[in-house]
C-alpha cells in the first residue's frame, strides 16, 4: 500500500476505525512525549522517539478527520431523510 492509499485509508468516514486510530495515537504520542523528556538516551533514542511522535500525530490527525467526516455524513444523511419525508396532515 503506497503511502497516499494509507493516509485515504486512515481518514475514510468509518467511526470504529476512526476512533481507534484517534485514541491509540493521542496515547503512543503521550507515552513517546514523556519517555523523551524523563529519560536521557543516546541520540539514536531520541530520534527514534521523535519519529514515533511524528507518526503517532499523524494517525490522530487522520482520526480526527475520519470521524469529522463520519459525524458529518450522518447528519446530512439524516437531515435529508427528516426533509425528504411527506409533511403531516
Amino acid at each position: 500500500m503506497s503511502p497516499s492509499e494509507l493516509l485515504r485509508w486512515a481518514s475514510a468516514p468509518d467511526h470504529r476505525r476512526s476512533t481507534i486510530l484517534l485514541w491509540c495515537g493521542l496515547a503512543l504520542f503521550l507515552v513517546s512525549g514523556g519517555l523523551l523528556a524523563s529519560t536521557e538516551g543516546p541520540p539514536l533514542v531520541g530520534v527514534a522517539l521523535y519519529l514515533v511522535m511524528m507518526a503517532s500525530w499523524t494517525a490522530g490527525a487522520c482520526g480526527i478527520v475520519g470521524y469529522m467526516r463520519w459525524f458529518f455524513g450522518q447528519s446530512a444523511d439524516e437531515t435529508q431523510k427528516f426533509h425528504s419525508r411527506p409533511p403531516k396532515k
